[in-house]
């Protein structure tokens, strides 16, 4: 019966008094509904239990009252030679355990049979085994024949059913069984534990540098698959080369090569081989260097690899990469990533406001005629280094090595990549190695501020011009060295030589000998003619010198010069007075200060009134682009920067800086031997 509560109790006699007292009766009940049966109070339900036959078993359940909606779970436990056999009442069938929603009063009947049949139900191992009745068969001598049982294994925690042996086999669990003779039944059970640890993540390469957030699985004999915390996991190096640390449920990686890795769970360990990368491919790098100029005609597919070595993952080493030029600054990583993109940011906007042809001299604005597109970016933390024999005892990159590691090939014959930005922070004797703990010449090594690959003609860069030193691809690419110790206007500085060479190597085609004058090297740069001297005046400049130079880096001269820079023609244009105002008096739309830390100490590099960098940038919008209109012997001039990105096909279909009707004098050779400017020294900062 339902019961409510206390004020329900307390109306009760309400309708008792209201049939003695018709009168008042209708008052009566109004009065008891308001007073008791109203009052909102929790509702509870009975529930009764009996066991047939007694001495069969007992009823394991909780204790009431049972509120309305309350779970209850009843579980029929039988005694020795007893079954369990089902349940009557308002409830029947035989689960067990059984579970009610008290919603009525309930009442139920557990039944349980003795055992009439010779069923010798053994354990090996640790667990038990649950019997159930499932159907009743017809009496024969001293057991029901044909009752099916079901059989449960049911192991102790830290083990697990593995079969069952006897008149019954397999490892299915449950398992029913018919009873027609004696018989005899074990369930074994086995100890569990792991069998196996899956690292999770695995197929993704480690690198030096990385911080790898830990996930594996535990596989147990038991077949079950658990993801325990990664805190609960010991890690360990067997053999190899490779060097890491565990933090917490992260693995530190700051030593690359072949490397075997112990991982232990609940005493149970798995050894995993893995070949840590020395370099790492970073996808989310800086959107303005994946994006070319707006209005570009040709963009150039870049590829950035920056060697930043470290000892412990977490800071630049010193002995492999002095981080400045001066006094070291103890870099971490980080900072000089960060340093190493803010430069690289301030040289792409270099080089392709460079290409917009005379802009210095126009109101309306010049589309560009190059874009950038950095399409690979790299952090490269170990380099293979071999002595260059052009400069002992220094060493220099294997490039061969770290191409192929890096897949430039495909890069370049695929996705035609035409450069490669390497930035380091080479080690030389600059002051800062010098006096430092690290100086040991034996570990010098240095980098060409320009090099060329080309199975057209060979290496024409600033470079010795080793044939063999970077890998020949099927199309020409240039590898550009970076200077981390200097900056975006040595960057720019790189590429000045760069343009020297190549047009200087182009023009050597048609006019071997020089005669009347060369047109980029004398009539444009304004070197003698006739002369070995390498100091123009008076006309355009070249990368060294501006037009008023009186040495090499005079790009602040104050004193003014006659030039026609401004309106340069071959045989002369308008000439003015000229000196450095006239290339540092320019604004650019675009950040020039570029704010980097080392140490957590913050350095400020303002390029707004750099003479260098705005000279470079000033100097390469005299360079004849698209539809300049200018003549050199009544031939127009081509576009030569397209002679300078398009190379191979600019040298194979005999272009030039002239769109020229006559034939070329010289021949095309592999490693031109040419007169070019070179400038492979580093010099200081404030020069």
């Amino acid at each position: 019966m339902a019961r409510v509560s206390r004020s329900w109790l307390f109306c009760v006699p309400l309708p008792y008094i209201c049939k003695k007292m018709k009168t008042y009766a209708p008052l009566l009940l109004f009065l008891c509904f308001l007073w008791g049966c109203t009052n909102d109070k929790d509702t509870f339900y009975s529930l009764t239990v009996e066991i047939q036959p007694e001495e069969g078993g007992e009823v394991n359940y909780p204790t009431g009252p049972y509120k309305e909606g309350q779970q209850v779970s009843l579980e029929a436990v039988p005694k020795e030679g007893y079954v369990f056999a089902g349940w009557t009442g308002t409830v029947s069938g035989d689960a067990n355990p059984l579970s009610l929603v008290m919603e009525r009063d309930q009442k139920l009947i557990a039944h349980f049979e003795r055992k009439t049949y010779a069923l010798n139900v053994q354990v090996q191992g640790a667990g038990r085994v649950s019997e159930q009745v499932i159907r009743q068969g017809r009496l024969a001598d001293v057991y029901p024949h044909g009752t099916l049982v079901r059989l449960t294994a049911l192991p102790d925690s830290g083990w697990y059913f593995e079969k069952w042996e006897g008149a019954v086999s397999g490892s299915e669990n449950p398992a029913e069984m018919v009873v027609d003779k004696p018989s005899e039944v074990t369930a074994v059970f086995q100890e569990d534990g792991p069998v196996d640890i899956v690292w999770l993540d695995s197929d993704k390469p480690l690198y030096v540098t990385e911080l790898r957030t830990l996930h594996f699985k535990v596989v147990y004999k038991s077949g079950k698959e658990v993801t325990p915390d990664p805190l609960e996991f010991t890690i360990a190096k067997t053999r190899g080369v490779g060097e890491f640390r565990k933090e917490g449920n992260q693995l530190r990686v700051f030593r690359g090569g072949r490397t075997w890795i112990s991982v232990n769970y609940g005493g149970f360990s798995k050894e995993f081989q893995t070949d840590i990368r020395g370099f790492e491919v970073v996808e989310d790098y800086d959107e303005f260097l994946k994006t070319p100029a707006e209005g570009a005609s040709l963009v150039v597919p870049v590829v950035v690899i920056n060697y930043l070595p470290t000892e412990d993952g977490i800071n630049l080493d010193m002995n492999r990469a002095p981080d400045d030029y001066w006094q070291l600054q103890y870099s971490t990583l980080e900072e000089a990533k960060a340093r190493i993109n803010g430069e690289l940011r301030i040289t792409k906007f270099g080089i392709e406001e460079g290409t917009r042809y005379r802009q210095f001299a126009r109101q309306e604005r010049v589309d560009p005629y190059v874009g950038i597109k950095v399409v690979k970016y790299f952090n490269v933390y170990e380099l293979q280094l071999r002595w260059d024999m052009t400069r002992l005892p220094y060493r220099r990159i294997d490039y061969h090595d770290l191409f192929a590691k890096l897949g430039m090939e495909d890069l370049v014959n695929n996705h035609g990549v035409k450069e490669v930005w390497i930035n380091m922070f080479n080690k030389e004797n600059f002051p800062s190695v010098v006096n430092s703990p690290y100086n040991d010449v034996a570990t010098y090594y240095w980098i060409p501020e320009s090099n060329m690959s080309s199975p057209v003609t060979g290496d024409i860069s600033n470079s010795y011009r080793e044939a063999d030193d970077l890998p020949v691809y099927n199309h020409t690419y240039v590898v550009y060295g970076n200077s981390g110790h200097r900056g975006a206007d040595t960057n720019l500085h790189n590429r000045g030589h760069q343009i020297e060479a190549q047009l200087r190597y182009i023009e050597s085609l048609y006019n071997p000998n020089g005669e009347g004058g060369w047109l980029f090297w004398n009539h444009y740069v304004g070197n003698p003619v006739g002369s070995s001297q390498v100091k123009p005046s008076g006309r355009v400049g070249m990368t060294h010198f501006p037009p008023n130079a009186v040495e090499d880096y005079d790009y602040d001269n104050p004193n003014e010069v006659r030039s026609d820079i401004q309106d340069w023609a071959p045989l002369g244009g308008v000439f003015s007075m000229v000196n450095n105002q006239l290339w540092k008096s320019r604004q650019y739309d675009f950040n020039l200060t570029h704010t980097y830390y080392t140490r957590g100490n913050r350095h400020f590099k303002d390029y707004r009134n750099h003479a260098e960098l705005k000279w470079l940038i000033y100097w390469w919008q005299t360079i004849p682009g698209p539809s300049n209109g200018l003549t050199y012997q009544g031939q127009p001039l081509t576009n030569w920067w397209d002679v300078f990105y398009n190379w191979d096909e600019v040298i194979q279909s005999s272009g030039d800086l002239v769109k020229r009707n006559n034939a070329r004098k010289g021949e095309v050779k592999m490693q031109g031997n040419f007169p070019v400017c070179t400038h492979t020294g580093l010099k200081p900062l404030g020069r």
